[in-house]
């Protein structure tokens, strides 16, 4: 064990520098030992105990107010106060040594940064998925290049940090890589010569989207001034029980994005999504921080490379700058763009001091808290009934019925909408489907419902998942207090919700309330289920099925099948209709409501209790959901209402 007179950084008090100056890009930092650290512990009880015992005799009860007595006693506690205070000081040397072992990362500096001199800027750099060890962004930042020296562009200080835990960054609302970024970063301040006001973050595809997460919180203090993202969109921030897009605006930011990327679009925002980039920079800038703006021009070092800059006259603590990368996709990392992204962090380096603006600040939006039962608003555009919002079932986010159902007059169908990743108020969900105002139900008379997760970890999608049985108790409460015909009850999901729903059917079948499910934009899972219970590709077989899916799904393949799935969905689906429920087919049709979707069904002579019908929304993406597909949705629905006629029966 090295104790920390042979770290390579200098002692600074009570602090323990644990990250060293590595000239290799792969070598290990030093850390400080368990040694050491049983030492600093057993050092300072043994402190305590002496002194304790040194004085504990010498306590006095004064059976008289003698100044001597009082005199005595003043100084027995001065002693004592100063061994608490050591006592609390070493319990902090403690916790930053651990702070620092738990966020131990490689610093790379130039030439005369990292130890004494002048002080230095500090780049933290996060690597994308799948990129475990940042080789893939350590090269694309160099071109390529073997040869490459990140510091031509400047000096500083350079880390690139790998997860708390597993090999991707962690974007949950409860993350424990939010803190450990923050903690790289604070480690390596504490270790070396570092400027404070010249500490930066850089984050490439999912390590922006981690990035966006420790930028825009406001309940985690962070030490970085500029901020560079990379091929992202920007993730919804809940912070206790509220939803906000980016509540923080005390950051300079410059977004870079391809226009062609077929990973993270640059224009259709994801689900997950509060914005796209080009609509947070117009935010950003203009808005929250009173910026004027835009200034445009071209990269001097990227082809193709448009800026539009909302940097003068900024009345806040920040500013915004995009990027847009004509034509390209995205993986756009270059040593050309570093070059840039270097010029970016040192012109937005030291702070932002307010300056008087040149235009007038648009008030920022009023971001209201996520209430935890969301009772939606009903249409006030259209001359039809306006739709009754029902008291809110417990354990679902909201629910609404046509003006004829829920009530004891008519009977009515029942729709159990599951939302996606991410969407866990199932606001996209309704916006993607209904356009914002919510179901306008026309002719049709169905109940929707929209569960929300056991858990707030969201729907968690595991063979013993807590969600499955949550999500048949809300079902079966809403049959039990309101009017719903229980030949009528169907289940559809999107992304996530979809695989949710997969699990459901697959695992109980016909156990379940629902006699029909549509499963939107994922694939079917290996699962657990059947009589007697045996790992299959959907051991039960007994429901009738509507699977869409847009050919250029780039986040889940329609044509190909990741390690967990069982069977591409057009496979799945053929099976499913032919072989386990006997259904003839294929036979195609036109959809009514979806231009360019072709319907391959096996619907036809079933000797099974279930069907299938696969829906080809031909050149359309992930994000498929639409007031179109929904109408699709909802006449698949009613016409496999009744019960199926099975042949020979």
């Amino acid at each position: 064990r090295r104790s920390p007179a042979s770290l390579s950084s200098p002692w600074r008090g009570p602090t323990l520098p644990i990250i060293a100056t590595m000239p290799a890009p792969n070598a290990r930092a030093p850390v400080v030992g368990d040694s050491w650290l049983l030492f600093l512990v057993l050092s300072v009880g043994c402190l305590a105990a002496e002194e304790g015992g040194q004085h504990q005799s010498s306590v006095k009860t004064c059976a008289t107010n003698t100044s001597a007595c009082l005199q005595a006693n003043l100084e027995l506690a001065l002693v004592q106060r100063q061994t608490v205070r050591s006592i609390v000081q070493a319990a902090e040397a403690i916790r930053l040594v651990e702070e620092d072992i738990s966020s131990a990362a490689v610093v790379q500096c130039a030439s005369g940064c990292g130890s004494g001199g002048s002080q230095c800027p500090l780049v933290v750099a996060l690597h994308g998925m799948r990129d475990p060890t940042a080789s893939t962004m350590k090269s694309g930042l160099c071109g390529w290049s073997s040869s490459c020296s990140l510091f031509t562009e400047g000096d500083f200080c350079i880390t690139f940090p790998l997860p708390a835990s597993g090999s991707d960054w962690n974007v949950e609302h409860n993350s424990p890589d939010y803190q450990h970024i923050v903690n790289v970063a604070n480690s390596a301040i504490r270790s070396y010569n570092i400027d404070t006001s010249k500490v930066f973050l850089l984050g490439f595809s999912h390590g922006a989207h981690v990035g966006y997460k420790v930028m825009c919180r406001t309940d985690l203090s962070n030490p970085y001034v500029s901020f560079v993202a990379v091929s992202t969109q920007i993730g919804w921030i809940y912070q206790g029980r509220t939803r906000q897009c980016c509540p923080n605006h005390d950051f300079h930011v410059m977004h870079v994005h391809g226009t062609s990327d077929g990973v993270m679009p640059y224009a259709a925002k994801q689900s997950w999504a509060c914005l796209t980039g080009e609509n947070f920079v117009e935010r950003h800038g203009p808005v929250d921080n009173g910026c004027a703006g835009p200034v445009q021009r071209t990269s001097d070092n990227v082809a193709n490379g448009n800026i539009h800059a909302y940097i003068d006259g900024c009345s806040g603590k920040g500013s915004a700058t995009l990027m847009r990368l004509e034509g390209q996709g995205h993986n756009v990392l270059s040593n050309n763009l570093w070059k840039d992204i270097w010029a970016f962090f040192a012109s937005s380096s030291g702070g932002s001091e307010a300056t008087p603006a040149t235009a007038a600040p648009v008030p920022a939006p009023t971001l209201a808290p996520i209430a935890p039962t969301l009772i939606p608003i009903a249409p006030t555009t259209s001359p039809r009934p306006a739709p009754v919002t029902q008291p809110i079932i417990d354990g679902a986010l909201f629910m609404e019925c046509a003006p004829a159902c829920g009530s004891a007059d008519e009977s009515c169908p029942l729709i159990v909408a599951l939302h996606a990743k991410g969407d866990d108020d199932a606001s996209s969900m309704r916006e993607g489907l209904f356009g914002g105002e919510g179901p306008t139900f026309k002719e049709d008379r169905y109940c929707i419902v929209f569960p929300s997760a056991a858990s707030d970890d969201g729907f968690i999608a595991s063979q013993d998942s807590a969600d499955l049985a949550h999500i048949i108790d809300v079902t079966n409460r809403v049959i039990q207090q309101y009017n719903i015909d229980r030949e009528e009850v169907f289940l559809f999901g999107w992304s996530h919700g979809a695989l949710m729903a997969y699990m459901m059917m697959c695992r109980f079948g016909a156990t379940t309330p629902f006699v029909a499910v549509s499963a939107a934009s994922h694939q079917v899972p290996w699962t657990h289920g059947g009589s007697p219970p045996q790992w299959g590709c959907c051991p039960n077989h007994d429901f009738r099925l509507m699977h869409a899916h847009g050919t250029v799904d780039t986040l889940l393949p329609i044509d190909e099948r990741p390690y967990w799935a069982c069977d591409l969905p057009p496979d799945f689906v053929k099976h499913h209709g032919q072989q386990d429920n006997g259904c003839s087919g294929p036979h195609f049709r036109s959809a009514a409501y979806l231009p360019s979707t072709e319907i391959e069904a096996y619907d036809r002579d079933c000797t099974g209790r279930g069907s299938a019908a696969l829906y080809r929304l031909s050149g359309a993406g992930h994000e498929i959901l639409s007031p179109a597909l929904w109408s699709e949705v909802l006449e698949f629905f009613m016409d496999n209402a009744a019960p199926p006629v099975i042949s020979g029966m």
